[in-house]
């Protein structure tokens, strides 16, 4: 027997508010035992947020591109955004290495999404190509009552 929507709903809201890994446990585990669509779909919404909160913040470099901080691919489309911007104001990285002092390697390894480093040169590098670094907070969504519906219209 299968439960309505809003009654997995209202699990699902109350283990994630309390523990999202124990969230995603409990919801995959029913699913496992009943097989529902709706524990599916509920376990992968509570896995994917809490990976996106475990990878932490966002970051906005101006011009409105946003990028997460975090993960690798994110790392790395930061730096195919600064290089771009580089080229596009006509500059090289021994250019830019000569202006800020930042070592030409280390600019390639921003450029790669391999830096580690300072927050000072991440910052130095940005200014030197027009761009800047801003904080937001983290937006959290979760699918409306509308959506969820139109999910699982085929399911009835």
């Amino acid at each position: 027997m299968y439960w309505s929507v809003f009654s997995w709903w209202l699990v699902f809201a109350v283990i994630h508010r309390v523990s999202p890994p124990i969230g995603v446990i409990i919801v995959m585990l029913v699913f496992l035992i009943k097989g529902s669509h709706m524990a599916t779909f509920l376990g992968s919404i509570s896995l994917i947020s809490y990976m996106a909160n475990f990878l932490s913040g966002i970051l906005l470099i101006s011009d409105g591109i946003t990028l997460a901080a975090a993960s690798m691919a994110s790392r790395e489309s930061m730096g195919k955004t600064i290089a771009s911007t580089r080229k596009a104001c006509g500059l090289t990285q021994k250019q830019v290495a000569e202006q800020t002092g930042i070592n030409k390697t280390t600019l390639s390894e921003i450029e790669n999404g391999r830096f580690t480093g300072s927050l000072d040169i991440f910052e130095r590098y940005l200014d030197a190509v027009g761009l800047q670094l801003e904080l937001t907070t983290k937006q959290h969504r979760l699918p409306g009552w509308d959506e969820v519906d139109k999910l699982f219209a085929e399911d009835e």
